[in-house]
């Protein structure tokens, strides 16, 4: 919207007065300076106007030879003097159009200034609206890697409850070691007892050897399922603790995306509202320019 003039054709036309009267040339820039208020391109108009409406009337009338000369003298001098006073008005004249160029050119930059920023904030703007959508596509992944380690964790516990369970029975497995164990012991008291009364008979000899012999063997076998069992308890609990650490990760990057995003909506608010306040400004400025 363009700006109302501060200053008049009667200001104008007052303080060129005012400096006449005082022997000044009335310019563009001493109206100014003496207003406070007003452009080049405002006052320099109304100044040519004052100009125009101040020349001397000219009237026709009939003289004498020596008067005619006198007034020829006279005329030539005030042709010097008028030429004069033309030449310093022509030179204010293109001093205040010089002025007013540059004052229209600093004018045309700062619009041309504001414009950029207007680009650059619209690209910041088109840029934070593209990490704002990778974002999301990254908080998208991340919430579908924390669902399948949810689902893990799920699993894993199903599996230690599992192996809880397979170690309440081992106090039952070790019972029947012992017991092995024990009835091993009798079967050995019971082979050197047969040994000691060999005159029993070779063929008693090999049975309590072969009846030594399988209960070696079950020993063993109940050794290596116990062995066995303690092993996958150490895996399925080394499985839930590294399911355990890969759940808290997740969490831990879910809500770094959480804060992110954030952010960047609050960053693309702002852009958004100094994009507006840039795009108001160059028009204001675009109307002064052309009110001007």
């Amino acid at each position: 919207m363009p700006r109302a003039a501060s200053i008049t054709q009667d200001h104008v036309n007052a303080i060129a007065n005012q400096l006449k009267a005082k022997g000044i040339k009335p310019t563009v820039r001493l109206i100014i300076a003496e207003h406070g208020s007003g452009s080049q391109g405002t006052v320099h108009p109304m100044l040519k106007n004052w100009e125009s409406g101040n020349q001397p009337a000219k009237e026709g009338v009939t003289l004498s030879p020596v008067l005619v000369r006198m007034l020829q003298e006279h005329f030539t001098q005030e042709v010097a003097r008028a030429t004069s006073e033309v030449q310093v008005q022509l030179a204010n004249s293109e001093e205040a159009a010089a002025d007013l160029a540059r004052e229209n050119q600093a004018q045309a930059e700062l619009i041309e200034q504001r414009e950029e920023e207007v680009s650059k904030l619209t690209d910041s703007a088109a840029s934070l609206q593209g990490r704002f959508d990778q974002l999301e596509r990254e908080l998208a992944a991340v919430q579908e890697e924390a669902a399948r380690l949810r689902g893990d964790a799920e699993r894993a516990h199903t599996e230690l409850a599992k192996a809880q369970l397979r170690l309440e029975a081992m106090p039952r497995l070790e019972a029947d070691l012992a017991a092995a164990r024990a009835e091993c012991d009798g079967e050995r008291q019971a082979r050197i007892a047969a040994e000691r009364a060999a005159a029993v008979g070779a063929a008693h000899k090999d049975s309590l050897d072969a009846r030594v012999a399988e209960d070696k063997a079950r020993i063993e076998a109940l050794e290596a399922q116990l062995e066995a069992g303690a092993e996958r308890e150490r895996r399925q609990a080394a499985d839930l603790t590294t399911t355990r650490v890969a759940v808290e990760a997740g969490t831990a990057r879910l809500e770094l995306a959480d804060r992110t995003i954030a952010s960047l909506k609050s960053d693309l608010t702002q852009a958004r509202a100094s994009e507006r306040a840039a795009v108001e400004e160059a028009a204001e400025l675009r109307g002064a320019a052309s009110g001007e």
